[in-house]
């Protein structure tokens, strides 16, 4: 988008997006976070490992999400 579209004042339908990713993930992450200690010991007891590691992956998972998701705003004209 050029600098003469925006001083046309047309709304640009990233901020729509934007909005709407934030509300799904606002209402799907404590969701899933919340329901994640329910079957949790079935799976580390079924697949074998540890529910600390299973923990653990679930925080690497979320800490490179954040990190990414920040990334685009730190560096907005790299992506």
């Amino acid at each position: 988008m050029t600098k003469q579209n925006n001083k046309e004042g047309k709304f640009h339908y990233a901020w729509v997006i934007l909005i709407v990713a934030t509300l799904v993930l606002g209402v799907y992450v404590p969701i899933v976070n919340s329901l994640s200690n329910s079957w949790q010991i079935a799976v580390t007891n079924d697949l074998g490992f540890s529910r600390t590691a299973f923990s653990f992956l679930g925080t690497i998972t979320q800490a490179v999400g954040v990190f990414s998701w920040a990334g685009c705003f730190a560096f907005p004209n790299k992506i």
